[in-house]
């Protein structure tokens, strides 16, 4: 690892990710350094880059658009069809995905309804409270 600690520009860390490597530019170098560590520790080989004007742009367009927590979720999304596809009766996991038109199993996404407390669990499927 480089030594990061005495930058005053900006520090870009590049890392392995899903879709390919990655770049994250931190404005603190003490914030590069843990998030250099962490990935090192999750096995994702970060590396420290020359943060010029043309890598700090592509970091920018390189980084996906996240949406914001608490807000509901777009319409049309595969999450808003299993909504939609839940009712008053249980259905299987089989049933909720062929309903909504997915292809993956949404386990995750139902159990933190549950949790929620909109979702009822039962031994027949999951339906709403």
């Amino acid at each position: 690892m480089a030594a990061i600690s005495n930058r005053t520009e900006p520090v870009a860390v590049a890392y392995d990710a899903r879709g390919g490597r990655r770049t994250k530019t931190f404005a603190d170098p003490f914030a590069a350094r843990r998030f250099y560590v962490a990935m090192h520790k999750a096995g994702r080989r970060p590396a420290v880059i020359n943060p010029s004007k043309e890598t700090m742009a592509m970091a920018k367009k390189q980084q996906p658009k996240k949406a914001p927590r608490g807000k509901p979720t777009p319409a049309g999304s595969k999450r808003a069809r299993i909504r939609a596809a839940l009712t008053r009766q249980p259905k299987k996991m089989k049933q909720l995905m062929a309903e909504a038109g997915v292809d993956q199993t949404h386990y995750n996404f139902l159990n933190g309804l549950v949790q929620a407390g909109e979702v009822v669990k039962t031994p027949d499927g999951y339906r709403l409270k």
